[in-house]
Formats: structure tokens, C-alpha cells, sequence
């Protein structure tokens, strides 16, 4: 088998299972990145500072958006001594 499609078929897999994860994280940053470019072309501040500042406030929010998404599917802990789902 050829190297290229097995990297292809790779990639693919790859991109397949996880966009469900990485889809909303590049979303939020990217909306809040092209906000924060947006207010700083109204506000008449310089290219290159809307760039950095775009850049660092959507890493942050990415980064909260990753916090906010593992902390919410973090699996619920059974301080039971005997069994969690007993009906009784």
C-alpha cells in the first residue's frame, strides 16, 4: 500500500472522530477573534495590534471552551460502599 494513502486514510479517520470536538472550540475562537479585530479596527487601534490581540482572546477562549467542555464530561464519582444502582 502506498504511504500517501495510508496517511490519507489516517488524517481522514482523524478528522472525522474528533471535528465533533474541535468544531466549537475553533468556532468560539474564532468568533471571538474576529471581534476582538472588529472593535480594535473601530476603535482605530493599528494592524498589528488587532492581529496579536485577536490572536491571544481567541487561544483564551478556546482554551475555556476545552476547560468548560472536559470539566462538564467529566464522569460522576460513587462514593458508595457497596454498588451505585441499586433500585430498590
Amino acid at each position: 500500500m502506498k504511504r500517501t494513502l495510508t496517511v490519507a486514510g489516517l488524517v481522514a479517520a482523524c478528522a472525522v472522530c474528533c471535528a465533533p470536538l474541535i468544531v466549537p472550540i475553533l468556532a468560539s475562537a474564532g468568533l471571538v477573534g474576529a471581534g476582538a479585530a472588529g472593535a480594535g479596527f473601530l476603535a482605530g487601534v493599528s494592524l498589528d495590534t488587532i492581529v496579536c490581540g485577536g490572536i491571544a482572546a481567541a487561544l483564551a477562549t478556546g482554551v475555556l471552551v476545552w476547560a468548560w467542555r472536559k470539566k462538564r464530561a467529566a464522569p460522576a464519582s460513587c462514593d458508595c460502599k457497596t454498588a451505585c444502582n441499586t433500585a430498590t
